[in-house]
């Protein structure tokens, strides 16, 4: 059951943070609960709710016993720092966040004009920087709450382990709190984080694919200044991924074919600003396994080219660039200056970008 605390806006993270480190018995391990996961939602009243999960027998639970429960709690306060220090005093043991796994955060929350600031926050405490950020279509306390260990694993190392399978399948991207914050802080390309929904007892809907728990991941979410511009689907991050991670194997249906498909080596770039609008000749090597044996390579190729070529111009219409393209751009202005007031943002909303793919079959 929720519990509703407020503190006054006012609450430092001095405070917080002798009220996170504790003193004497709370310095122990037996006196902190281990959060594995935070998520972050919006209340009514424009505050923050902060819900976490930890293991239920003690502060080191999830090593003594695999099969030990995880309980949920939940506090509310006008900002993150009062909702910080409500929660740790809902909880009956000092709170740690350090060891926090996932990271969950609504869409009404990473929408807000407000997120960039309340990421800064998140980076500035005690969480863990390679925590992966999550934002998830519904609550995201219902995210956390279906989040459970899978046989034989703990859910902390579930939650690794699941991510990184993802991320190598395409489905989502890499995205963790220090990524995305310094992507978002950054005046190159834009972040992306990893979107993820409840699945309906039906399984009626894109996240409707076949595994034990009702926590998907499978697609991304577009951010432009710091905020949630947009998300891509499954299929659209998996194209997107051809560009941004050279390590993901992914399975891809395409032309009626099931295939296998990977880049090999570098992404060549060539980015021309003598015209009126910048053009970008992106080159790179496509591996195709073809698990049928049946598919053209050629059309394949123009398969995966028309995709990216969608992809892009949707990316273009939003106002965001994931891609990463925006380095070699920047390499030709002299100074940093020089290339802020050219604003690549609005500049790539107009480029010309081509794609010239190599698509090399790899079971023949």
């Amino acid at each position: 059951m929720k519990r509703r605390f407020i503190w006054p806006s006012m609450a430092s993270f001095l405070i917080l943070s002798l009220l996170l480190t504790g003193c004497g018995v709370a310095t122990q391990i037996e006196g902190q609960a281990f959060a594995v996961s935070l998520a972050v939602d919006a209340d009514k009243e424009g505050g923050v709710v902060l819900s976490v999960r930890f293991p239920s027998n003690g502060a080191q639970a999830e090593d003594k016993d695999e099969g030990a429960g995880y309980l949920l709690t939940s506090a509310a306060g006008r900002d993150y720092a009062s909702a910080l220090y409500a929660l740790n005093a809902a909880i009956p043991r000092a709170l740690n966040l350090t060891q926090v796994k996932s990271l969950i955060i609504s869409e009404e929350m990473a929408s807000s004009p407000d997120f960039p600031a309340l990421l800064r926050e998140f980076k500035l405490s005690r969480l863990d920087g390679e925590a992966s950020l999550i934002v998830c279509q519904d609550e995201a306390k219902a995210l956390l709450d279906a989040q459970q260990p899978l046989i034989g694993l703990r859910l902390s190392d579930t939650l690794v382990t699941e991510m990184d399978r993802y991320r190598r399948l395409g489905c989502i991207p890499r995205s963790t709190l220090a990524g995305v914050f310094y992507d978002a802080e950054s005046v190159y390309s834009d972040p992306v984080a990893i979107l993820a929904a409840v699945t309906p007892e039906s399984g009626a809907d894109e996240f409707a694919y076949q595994r034990e728990n009702r926590d998907a991941y499978f697609g991304a979410a577009l951010f432009r200044g710091g905020v949630m511009a947009g998300t891509l689907t499954g299929g659209e991050t998996q194209l997107l991924q051809l560009v941004r991670d050279g390590d993901a194997r992914m399975p891809m249906p395409l032309d009626n074919a099931w295939l296998v498909v990977a880049r090999q080596g570098l992404v060549r770039l060539h980015v021309d600003l003598s015209g009126d609008a910048p053009r970008i000749e992106v080159s790179f090597t496509v591996s195709v396994e073809d698990l049928r044996g049946d598919a053209d390579m050629d059309t394949v190729g123009r398969e995966l080219t028309e995709g990216l070529d969608a992809l892009t111009r949707r990316c273009q219409a939003l106002g965001v660039e994931p891609f990463g393209y925006a380095r070699w751009a920047a390499a030709q202005f002299p100074t940093l200056q020089a290339w802020q007031a050219w604003n690549w943002r609005d500049q790539f909303s107009q480029a010309e970008v081509i794609y010239h793919l190599t698509v090399k079959r790899t079971n023949e």
